[in-house]
């Protein structure tokens, strides 16, 4: 029986028969769900099942997957090897080589039989996708999508599809030239998608600033009386924003009003939405919440955002309710904040195609010295960029997706050491068991061969635990065959790092420069329409001083209407205090449950025919007094 022991350490794995696969539930995470085959070998399936419940070693995991696509018999075989393969790396943290993994999977064509693997890969890449939104599907994984549509799915596997979809045309509209005939492909195919379908089609309508159809679509979205699926909740924001649009668009501006207040605080559209809030307010003819919501973007923490049009919202809503001298003094602000903003960004322009005006550099020096005010390791803190310029660079979801990559690569190079040493360390535990169980299991057997009499069975323990000491060398095996394959794939991914990070560099340098030229359009623009504003300002300010010499109580009276307005609105509208003050910065973000904001200023336009009014009413009065002195 020596012979048979020792043999039992060598045996090779037997051939694996052929076997099919169907996806039960929750794709791509720790409690995924396969329903194999009986044909298929059990100890595969424990081993992929530990892999994605983490009990083993992303590295094991690999190996066992490598071993499996060795060994494949059948296409779907080799198949679901190759997921299993690129699921193991994405458990051990290295999105980019699984992302890449996957959208390799994804290229095979389309069958029934691999639909529920395919689509396993395409919710791994729209887990990636979601952390690291510049791991974007490939032209490949479009048109795969609409192939797996034409599959008929049902069920959970229909949701994850149209979770895919969704993530493929907020890809392509996204792109510089818009594939209007593929996108329009794969929202045809997601009919009857509910919240996935309605927010695609809102993202799409929107794009192509078609108004009508992004209204009616994000309005179903929107539509409080239905539920939003949690993975959707992330883009309300935007959602309510570009509906504001839409609808600020089509001259529906108390709708807009509506949409914009639901922004959320802690949003990054916040300030972009009060700038669009004040404006909607504006032609809304709704002034004084019109000049409040600007006040909110000059004081507390939106200051420092890159806001311009507020103050001459300000402006032109103070003109409207014949406050001149503050609407003058709205646009001196605007001078005022942003004249350093306005003369870097010419310097810059001028100079724009030179190396030394790459701004990536200058936002990874001002994030790294704010970093050292914070840790209090610097108390001052002077930096050659507004920082009005600055915070719009680094608020840009284009910025913050890019260096989420970039900072990926080097978790990435610090997680492949990790794993390789976690998996050496694994190997040699497995190498130092298998040898104290070989020896153990010896001494057993020969201690049971001296106690058996001729022709007797071997222990049934001892043929199970020869049965069990089979299956860990082969596990052994496929570690150390699975080894140099891992160093390899890792290190291939390791030399692409330097370059995958300029292009990146690149990307945001891009970006940003795109960014900082529409800043200076923007202020050039304002700048100009600030000159127009002012001679309005001055022609109605003239007309009003002749109005108020020729009327020298009107201040009086009005002061006195004022006071009746606020005691009747008392109970119905907070004191917001005064606009003076928050111009100069010292008034408060005024704001209440509703989000609607609301500056404590009287229209002097309509006061003066309310002072006629009153005027006429005396005149009457003692003309009818006279009348009845003469009687």
């Amino acid at each position: 029986m020596k012979f048979y022991f020792f043999t039992l350490l060598i045996i090779a794995l037997t051939p694996i028969s052929s076997w099919g696969i169907e996806g039960k539930h929750s794709f791509c995470t720790s409690s995924e769900s396969w329903k194999f085959s009986d044909e298929i070998p059990k100890d595969y399936v424990e081993m992929f099942k530990k892999t994605v419940e983490n009990e083993i070693p992303p590295t094991q995991g690999f190996s066992e997957a490598l071993d499996l696509r060795r060994r494949a018999e059948t296409p779907i075989q080799k198949l679901f090897a190759e997921y299993w393969i690129s699921r193991s790396i994405l458990s051990g943290g290295l999105p980019h080589v699984a992302h890449q993994g996957f959208i390799t999977l994804l290229k095979t064509p389309s069958r029934p039989g691999w639909r529920d693997i395919q689509i396993s890969s395409l919710e791994c890449l729209s887990r990636i996708q979601k952390k690291y939104p510049t791991l974007t599907f490939d032209a490949h994984v479009h048109h795969k999508i609409i192939e797996l549509f034409d599959l008929k799915p049902t069920g959970l596997i229909k949701k994850s599809l149209q979770k895919s979809a969704l993530i493929s045309v907020r890809d392509l509209i996204s792109q510089k030239n818009i594939q209007k005939n593929l996108i329009e492909s794969i929202l045809n195919k997601m009919k009857d998608g509910g919240k996935y379908e309605e927010l695609a089609q809102g993202l799409y309508s929107s794009s192509i600033s078609h108004h009508s159809k992004t209204i009616l679509w994000l309005e179903k979205f929107l539509n409080p009386k239905t539920n939003i699926p949690s993975d959707l909740k992330k883009y309300l924001d935007s959602a309510n924003l570009l509906m504001a649009r839409a609808l600020y668009s089509s001259g529906q501006y108390e709708r807009s009003i509506w949409h914009l207040k639901h922004i959320q605080k802690n949003s990054n559209e916040l300030a972009r939405g009060l700038s669009e809030l004040s404006w909607a307010f504006l032609q809304s003819e709704r002034y004084a919440e019109a000049i409040g919501t600007a006040i909110n973007l000059q004081a507390g923490g939106l200051r420092g955002t890159f806001t311009p049009e507020a103050p001459m919202v300000m402006a032109m809503a103070l003109n409207e309710v014949c406050h001149y001298p503050k609407s003058i003094q709205a646009i001196s602000l605007f001078k005022d904040k942003y004249k350093d903003s306005y003369f870097w960004l010419s310097d810059w322009y001028k100079n724009r195609n030179s190396s030394s005006q790459n701004i990536y550099p200058k936002v990874i020096s001002y994030i790294k010295k704010s970093a050292s005010v914070l840790n209090k390791k610097d108390k001052s803190f002077q930096f050659d960029v507004p920082v009005n310029i600055v915070s719009e660079w680094i608020r840009t979801p284009l910025f913050l997706s890019r260096q989420e990559e970039i900072n990926l690569i080097y978790k990435e190079k610090k997680q492949t050491k990790k794993l390789s040493k976690q998996g050496a360390f694994y190997q040699n535990k497995m190498a130092e068991n298998l040898i104290k169980e070989a020896r153990g299991l010896k001494k057993r057997y020969i201690l049971a061969r001296k106690e058996m009499a001729p022709g007797d069975p071997i222990p049934a323990q001892i043929t199970d635990d020869l049965k069990f000491l089979k299956k860990q060398v082969l596990h052994y095996r496929r570690m150390q065959q699975g080894a140099p394959i891992w160093h390899v794939i890792m290190n291939a991914h390791q030399k692409k790092a330097p370059e995958l990070k300029k292009t990146l560099v690149s990307r945001i340098n891009r970006d940003l420069k795109r960014i900082t030229e529409n800043m200076y359009f923007q202020l050039e623009d304002i700048s100009e329409n600030s000159q127009l504003i002012e001679v309005e300002i001055y022609n109605g300010a003239t007309k009003d001083i002749i109005w108020q010499n020729a009327h020298p109580d009107y201040d009086k009276i009005a002061e006195a209407l004022k006071d009746q307005d606020r005691r009747l609105a008392k109970k119905q509208v907070m004191d917001w205090g005064t606009v003076q003050a928050s111009m100069d910065g010292l008034g408060e973000i005024w704001e209440d449950e509703l989000g609607d904001f609301k500056a404590d200023i009287y229209d002097n336009c309509e006061s003066k025919d309310r002072y006629l009014k009153v005027k006429r009413t005396q005149m009457l009065a003692k003309l009818k007094q006279s009348r009845q002195g003469k009687k």
